[in-house]
């Protein structure tokens, strides 16, 4: 899962991102939902960090390269 934010560096220091790296420790429930077209979404269920959140680049929505947070996630059981 790649962390909030379409333009510019994310960040784990604010937001749904802060919220989602510090997940294992708040107790805090994650479900994921997945979209392949504007507007549809559909429900996968319940997830958990399966790793630590870890930095990469990629281009933003502005076709600016950036520093993105991705959160390997896995179902939880």
């Amino acid at each position: 899962f790649t962390g909030m934010g379409k333009t510019g560096d994310q960040s784990l220091e604010y937001s749904q991102n802060k919220t989602l790296a510090e997940s294992k420790t708040s107790g805090i429930q994650v479900y994921l939902f997945e979209t392949f077209e504007p507007g549809a979404y559909q429900y996968c269920g319940e997830v958990e960090l399966a790793a630590a959140p870890f930095e990469d680049s990629a281009i933003g929505t502005d076709g600016k390269l950036r520093k993105i947070i991705k959160f390997p996630l896995k179902q939880k059981s």
